[in-house]
Order: structure tokens, then C-alpha cells, then sequence
């Protein structure tokens, strides 16, 4: 596959498996590769990033590995000057503790080396008004259980920012909505 891939447009599509049905999600996440490496035991080095999202349609088994039709997707513009005003609303408050949680998790992580791997994971922030794509880093920071596909999946991007807001409290990032001030307790 990995040959296919490089020899063509250097995309591939990535979709997880429901841990409840043992079945392919129906959202997953188009990846460019930025950098190919062919390891001595015939597998790859991969380093990969996500571009777009996209359904999946009608799936099926070639040559050993999964392919599937896809319709790609993108969320939906809030209509009107007041739902864009909360959406960035929600979106600085979200920024703030997401700053806050990143700072705590950096001093924490100095103990820690899988605290700087999911950070470092994570990618920088991006820039000020790009309030989907903050939703999408924030998603990679946290955690959720275990289980980021909700976001993926989600077309409003103040609801993914609200929801991102109330776990962030959870978290107990410091702005005094968590109550002990802690980050959290989480496995990584």
C-alpha cells in the first residue's frame, strides 16, 4: 500500500475501527505524507499529516488492506455576525485554557517523556482566527477517553468548541472552573 501511495498522489485514507462493533468508522481523515522512509525489514517510516475529512461510502478488501469510496466534508459556516462572534467567543476561551492546560502538561511532562510525545504530537497552534483548526489541535491535546472521533465527526464548530470548553473545566484547567486547579488525571 505504502508503495502505491508513493508512487501516486502521496494520500491515503485513515478511519478507526469502533472498539464497541469491531467496525470501520464512518468518518475518517485523508493524510498526505510528508516523509517516506523504507526501514531494512520491509516496513516504512511514515511521517504523516491529516487533510481533510471525509464519509465513507461502500468499503471493500483489495490486495490485503481496506479501501473505500469517500465524500469529503468540512463544517458548516455559522450563519450571521452573532453566531460568528460566539463562535469566537467560545473559541478565545477555549485558547486560553487549552494555553493554560499545555503550560501545566509541559512542567508536569519534564518527568515524563509521554507527556512531551503527545504535545509535540499535537503540532503547533494555529493562528489567531483559524477557530476550526484550534478546535481540531485542542482535540489532539486533550483527553477524551480515549476516543477523539466525536470531533472528527462533528460539522458545527462552536459545538466542538463548547464541548472542548466543558472538558477543559473537567480538566481542571486554571481558570477556575475546574475548582482544585489540577489538569487532570490521564493516561497517555
Amino acid at each position: 500500500m505504502v508503495r502505491r501511495v508513493m508512487e501516486g498522489s502521496r494520500r491515503f485514507g485513515m478511519a478507526t475501527v469502533d472498539p464497541r462493533t469491531g467496525r470501520l468508522r464512518r468518518v475518517g481523515c485523508e493524510a498526505e505524507v510528508l516523509e517516506c522512509q523504507p526501514q531494512p525489514d520491509g516496513r516504512f517510516y511514515l511521517e504523516i499529516v491529516g487533510r481533510r475529512r471525509f464519509r465513507l461510502g461502500d468499503d471493500w478488501e483489495t490486495d490485503g488492506y481496506r479501501v473505500a469510496s469517500a465524500t469529503f466534508f468540512s463544517d458548516s459556516s455559522p450563519p450571521g455576525a452573532a453566531a460568528e462572534a460566539e463562535v469566537a467567543a467560545l473559541a478565545a476561551a477555549v485558547e486560553a485554557l487549552a494555553d493554560a492546560w499545555v503550560k501545566r502538561a509541559r512542567a508536569a511532562g519534564r518527568a515524563d517523556a509521554r507527556v512531551l510525545d503527545v504535545l509535540a504530537r499535537a503540532g503547533d497552534k494555529p493562528p489567531p482566527g483559524r477557530h476550526e483548526a484550534l478546535s481540531f489541535w485542542v482535540s489532539n491535546l486533550i483527553p477524551t477517553g480515549g476516543d477523539r472521533a466525536w470531533a472528527a465527526a462533528e460539522t458545527d464548530t462552536r459545538a466542538r468548541l463548547a464541548r472542548q470548553l466543558a472538558e477543559l473545566r473537567a480538566l481542571g484547567a486554571p481558570d477556575g472552573g475546574g475548582g482544585d486547579g489540577n489538569v487532570g488525571c490521564c493516561v497517555m
